[in-house]
């Protein structure tokens, strides 16, 4: 590495229902990640089972409507991506409990 190589940062998505991976291996990656102090982003998601980043249902083509809330991890990671790269990209979110606040 040099002083030019950028810091390791890490985006998962991952599924509570993937039989190939299970779910706690991404949890236990998160702890470490955590641990070390390094950037990261975890979405678990309940359905899409193992294979759902090419946006569909690999295993059991059958079950594809119950992945379609994990579609969203290309525009979750881009998100992350972005304010990794431009930090001042996250104070132009507004943020959700704004209408609760004072």
């Amino acid at each position: 590495m040099s002083a030019r190589t950028p810091p390791p940062i890490f985006f998962m998505a991952a599924t509570v229902d993937d039989r190939m991976v299970p779910a706690i291996h991404s949890i236990k990656m998160a702890e470490k990640l955590q641990n070390e102090g390094l950037p990261y982003e975890l979405h678990m998601f309940q359905y899409g089972d193992h294979g759902f980043s090419l946006g569909r249902n690999l295993i059991e083509p059958f079950l594809q409507e119950k992945a379609h809330a994990c579609a969203q991890w290309l525009p979750l990671a881009k998100t992350f991506l972005m304010h990794q790269v431009s930090p001042e990209t996250t104070g132009k979110e507004k943020s959700p409990f704004a209408m609760f606040e004072n």
